[in-house]
């Protein structure tokens, strides 16, 4: 089952382990800074393994999900409203 989130805010950012997340949409752009550890993003049904020191980027109503590959995912993760950046603007 497809879940949709609202996220309800502009600009969100945490730092935090366990990515692993079912698959996803929002109007968010959603990006992830791998600091440790290794990921498998799905991004449209296409599978990609991040690394440390790696970043994915989801853009507004991709689906996507997350799954830890080992115990010791860390990393940044970041949401911004499209309407927040310039070029995304009407």
């Amino acid at each position: 089952m497809l879940k949709f989130q609202d996220l309800n805010c502009k600009i969100y950012a945490q730092y935090q382990g366990n990515f692993s997340f079912v698959p996803h949409i929002h109007k968010a752009i959603e990006i992830i800074l791998l600091t440790k550890g290794s990921l498998n993003v799905i991004i449209n049904n296409q599978s990609y393994i991040l690394t440390e020191g790696e970043a994915s980027v989801a853009f507004p109503y991709h689906v996507h999900a997350y799954e830890d590959i080992d115990d010791s995912t860390e990393g940044y993760l970041l949401f911004i409203e499209p309407s927040e950046i310039s070029d995304f603007k009407d």
